[in-house]
């Protein structure tokens, strides 16, 4: 939180004062805010997975492969991907499809907060040594995962 914002700090300060007993520390005027971000992340995370269903039955199709097939966005499509990518999402059981969701959910929000973070690193020296690391450990382009039914 900067010093230019001391509008924001004041109305979260007074919003506080209105709602406790009790002289508010930091950590009780930010975390509305918080809560309000993850909120925001869930939403974000939400609409790539409504995306991801809408493209996976206009466009995956194992009888046909489409030439004029739109790509997906690179943390929509490694989430997919991590989640037993686009043909066994097609494919699955609506039980099994709610545990992909789960997985495809929290890799998407770790990929939107890498990228976020991606700006921080600032020497090219380090920012290198991460993308290294980040290609020796990331997910197959083609996932061959397919949980085995129970």
């Amino acid at each position: 939180m900067g010093a230019t914002e001391p509008e924001r700090i004041n109305f979260l300060f007074s919003r506080h004062l209105k709602t406790s007993r009790f002289f508010p520390t930091p950590a009780d005027i930010l975390n509305p805010e918080q809560e309000v971000k993850k909120m925001e992340s869930d939403l974000s995370a939400e609409r790539a997975w409504q995306k991801l269903l809408r493209y996976i039955n206009e466009w995956v199709n194992p009888d046909i492969n489409f030439s004029n097939k739109p790509e997906l966005l690179d943390p929509i499509r490694r989430a997919a991907n991590a989640a037993g990518g686009l043909n066994w999402l097609r494919e699955c059981s609506s039980d099994e499809l709610q545990w992909a969701k789960k997985r495809f959910l929290e890799f998407y929000d770790r990929m939107v907060l890498l990228e976020k973070d991606k700006v921080l690193i600032e020497d090219p020296t380090i920012r290198g040594m991460f993308e290294e690391l980040g290609r020796n450990m990331a997910i197959p382009e083609k996932s061959n995962f397919h949980p085995t039914r129970k």
